[in-house]
């Protein structure tokens, strides 16, 4: 096994690519719908369910007055606006957790969970709704696991961040390590809009042979038996069709597992595309990037190659826009350029 984030998996499946792999195990089947134009992907089912759920600290939600309550994406939005609420959240185009937050405020700027259109995401009052929402962004990154980390080194290192969009179960795992250490958990909140990550898994043929395929079938079969879903099911992941039962709720942090969701309905893969692509040049957080370009004597030959090659796929809008990591107008960047003979900065926006 080889692991990889969702949308690294993805891009493997391009057309022209090789995987490299016989199986792949995404977030959820947004990825696999969007980039698998040659649809080699087969036998895909859903092992667990992740909703992603937005987690403040207790005493943060208490204050906004959502302890018991129930809060919508209207609160959110309010409280954001009011500056009484910022939270950890991934990128959308980078992580799956960060997309199907996306996915949910899209859905309920729209209005309607069931059914995202690509005229929706015309709408001005659509866009401003998100964009006020992703004001709310204190830090971001491209990994789930890394942002549940940094939240909890929050508490360590005196940064106390107020709240996290996550999978409910690394939400349930955050509150685990911080009650263990005796420091606050999150109250997990569940809007009335909630992607779901459906962790499917699906086989690729390559042209090994009937044995690969069957050891796949197999594995898959495993996985999905009563026994190994309970095992699953611990861990605070969902399970499809009720193969198995969730854990017991906890009113102290308000994780259900058991709660009935309204879940928004992944869009068509050229809507998903649409709304990354506004997500990246239009509605996330500017950023303000610092690159230093090592060019000393070390880095001659390959290692300066791979630099000025790396360099070139950031700074070529058709190269970054295939990988989800085009740059917004409002972006800025400063390349420093480090060398045995000169230093040179230069500011681009």
């Amino acid at each position: 096994m080889r692991y990889k984030g969702s949308l690294d998996i993805a891009l493997a499946l391009k057309p022209g690519n090789d995987p490299e792999a016989d199986a792949v195990w995404p977030a959820a089947s947004i990825w696999v719908d969007m980039f698998d134009t040659a649809r080699r992907v087969k036998s895909v089912k859903s092992i667990a369910q992740m909703p992603v759920i937005l987690g403040v600290r207790r005493s943060k939600a208490q204050e906004l007055g959502w302890i018991g309550a129930k809060v919508t994406t209207s609160d959110i939005l309010a409280a954001v606006e009011g500056g009484r609420l910022k939270f950890l959240m991934t990128s959308a185009t980078q992580s799956n957790s960060g997309a199907s937050a996306y996915l949910a405020m899209l859905a309920a700027g729209i209005g309607k969970p069931d059914l995202i259109e690509s005229g929706d995401l015309d709408r001005g009052e659509v866009l401003a709704t998100v964009r006020g929402l992703l004001r709310g962004v204190e830090r971001s990154s491209g990994s789930s696991g890394w942002l549940a980390d940094l939240y909890r080194d929050g508490e360590r290192t005196g940064a106390h961040y107020e709240a996290m969009w996550n999978y409910e179960a690394v939400i349930k795992e955050t509150n685990d390590k911080l009650i263990a250490v005796r420091q606050e958990p999150l109250y997990a909140i569940y809007p009335d809009g909630v992607s779901v990550g459906d962790s499917p898994l699906g086989f690729v043929d390559r042209g090994r042979g009937k044995d690969v395929e069957t050891f796949f079938a197999e594995l898959q079969a495993f996985l999905l038996k009563s026994e190994t879903q309970a095992r699953i099911a611990a861990t605070g992941r969902r399970s499809e069709l009720a193969r198995a039962a969730p854990i017991q709720a906890d009113p102290a942090t308000n994780i259900d597992l058991g709660r009935s969701l309204t879940v928004v309905r992944p869009p068509e893969p050229a809507v998903i595309q649409k709304a990354l692509g506004l997500y990246q040049e239009a509605l996330r957080r500017p950023s303000l990037t610092a690159l230093c370009l090592d060019l000393s004597g070390s880095m001659q030959g390959h290692g300066e190659t791979q630099l000025l090659d790396a360099m070139r796929c950031l700074l070529t809008p058709a190269r970054t826009r295939e990988v989800l990591v085009q740059w917004s107008k409002q972006d800025r960047g400063v390349a420093v350029q480090r060398s045995c003979a000169m230093d040179r900065d230069r500011e681009w926006r």
